[in-house]
C-alpha cells in the first residue's frame, strides 16, 4: 500500500515548486480540485490512471513523482527539473 501522506505531500510540494495553483494543477491533470485537496492532504488513494494524470500535469515524471513520495527523499524536484 502507498503512503498516502508521502504522496500527497510530494504533490503539494511539485505543484508548489511549479507555481501552480490547486485550480491549475486540478485542470493539467483533469481532476477536480476538491478531490486534488483530498490527494494532497492524504484523505483519498489515487488509482494508477489519476497519479499518470498528475505527473502529466505536472510536467515531471511518474517515477519523480514516486521518488518524491518515499519517506526516504527529500521530497524536492531536482534542480535540473524544468520550472514554470
Amino acid at each position: 500500500m502507498m503512503d498516502l501522506i508521502g504522496i500527497g505531500r510530494a504533490i503539494k510540494t511539485a505543484r508548489v515548486m511549479k507555481g501552480l495553483t490547486q485550480t491549475d494543477m486540478a485542470e493539467q491533470a483533469s481532476i477536480s480540485v476538491s478531490y486534488l485537496s483530498l490527494l494532497e492532504r492524504g484523505k483519498r488513494d489515487p488509482t494508477l490512471t489519476t497519479l499518470l494524470k498528475i505527473a502529466d500535469g505536472l510536467d515531471i515524471s511518474f517515477h519523480l513523482l514516486m521518488y518524491m513520495a518515499d519517506d526516504n527523499s527529500a521530497a524536492a524536484l531536482p534542480d535540473d527539473v524544468n520550472r514554470n
